[in-house]
């Protein structure tokens, strides 16, 4: 009867809203926690900023309206488990998900879970051929290496272009589907050299011709993805290879150090010159100060 209930109110409200109409800022995210950690998911708005905490019932059950919804990549947290869920006006997204396998186990059902099962399904695929490439990456000589991702690439928009095909969605997910595929590509563009390489310096001679022509389609200020994952797990280790560029231009030296104070603050001074956007600027200075502090072993 309650589930009854809480459907019949999400019918009877997005009746005031037009299917179409992106601007009615009314959506609706629940749904139930099998083996929850504790008795609570804590939502995040599309700023990483907290919304809510949303408690469990006595069924392990939640239900959250969100007014004056701004479409975005929103996230939730439970048990220390985070995941993404792309919410947009008029939707009302369900969850179904079970803590001993999180990501595995979750499901999305309700008016926004096509685009949001698409996603998550990409996620899944992307993090097991992460694990391939690592291995690819070591053994792999350059033009074979991009020939391979090419092909990745390519399938994986093919897929999407499908899936567009047969679901209509917005351009907010069209954008969010194909940065996923995209940056995803791009980061392993960027970490091939040192795989392959090691710690010696390479010459970009050395790789194909058009390797680094990616770099040109890079927004480094990106205001709907600062948040988002395959974004920042591409520009770590894009500032990473231009740091080494300016690294040996000004040492000479052919061995790589990573904890060189002259390499760090060539890092930092391409992030600060390069990003505008200041919440994607200092999450990088941040993290890249945090990371050289701790491993720095000078006096």
């Amino acid at each position: 009867m309650k589930q009854l209930i809480v459907v019949t109110l999400i019918g009877l409200t997005l009746l005031g809203c037009n299917n179409n109409n992106s601007s009615c800022g009314l959506a609706y995210f629940g749904g139930e926690i099998i083996n929850p950690n504790n008795d609570h998911i804590i939502l995040y708005d599309s700023t990483s900023h907290p919304i809510d905490t949303l408690y469990l019932d006595e069924e392990n059950r939640f239900f959250h309206p969100i007014e004056n919804l701004n479409p975005g990549l929103f996230s939730f947290v439970h048990g220390g488990e985070y995941q993404v869920v792309l919410l947009e006006p008029n939707d009302s997204i369900m969850i179904r998900l079970n803590t001993y396998d999180f990501d595995e186990s979750l499901v999305f059902t309700g008016k926004g879970s096509k685009k949001n099962n698409y996603l998550l399904s990409l996620f899944i695929d992307i993090e097991s051929e992460n694990k391939e490439m690592y291995d690819l990456g070591k053994k792999t000589e350059p033009k074979e290496f991009q020939k391979i991702l090419d092909s990745i690439k390519d399938s994986k928009h093919a897929k999407l272009n499908k899936f567009l095909d047969k679901y209509p969605n917005s351009a907010l997910f069209e954008k969010v589907s194909k940065a996923c595929i995209d940056y995803t590509y791009y980061a392993q563009k960027e970490i091939y050299p040192f795989r392959y390489f090691g710690i010696h310096y390479v010459n970009p001679d050395v790789l194909p011709e058009n390797y680094y022509n990616f770099r040109s389609e890079v927004d480094y200020d990106d205001e709907q993805l600062k948040d988002f994952y395959p974004y920042y797990n591409f520009l770590f280790p894009h500032f990473n290879n231009l740091a080494l560029g300016k690294y040996v231009e000004e040492t000479k030296d052919t061995i790589f150090n990573r904890h060189s104070v002259t390499y760090n603050l060539n890092k930092l001074h391409l992030i600060d010159s390069l990003i505008g956007n200041d919440a994607i600027k200092n999450n990088l200075l941040k993290y890249t100060t945090r990371n050289f502090l701790s491993n720095s072993t000078s006096a």
